[in-house]
């Protein structure tokens, strides 16, 4: 008969390909000397800010409308044309 539990069957691979990939991508890690420390300085959280303020208010004078709309049109002109050609 069917048992209630619930069990999965692809759990230890999972969970042994994920401690295999830590396992691997550790020294890479130390080796690129990554700091994520150095992100919650003071002076570079107040940068991070400084540039995040800068997003809002969101544009919306007509120039810059004008822009967007001709550079959406230009995408989706490239990707047509992309397309296209790799129906061919």
């Amino acid at each position: 008969m069917l048992t209630t539990a619930p069990r999965d069957p692809a759990a230890l691979p999972r969970l042994l390909i994920t401690v295999l990939a830590l396992l691997l991508l550790w020294p890479g890690l130390s080796l690129s000397e990554l700091d994520l420390a150095v992100l919650v300085d003071g002076d570079n959280t107040r940068a991070m800010g400084n540039f995040l303020a800068g997003f809002w208010p969101p544009a919306h004078d007509a120039e810059f409308l004008t822009l967007l709309g001709r550079a959406t049109l230009e995408t989706l002109a490239i990707a047509t044309a992309g397309m296209s050609l790799a129906l061919l």
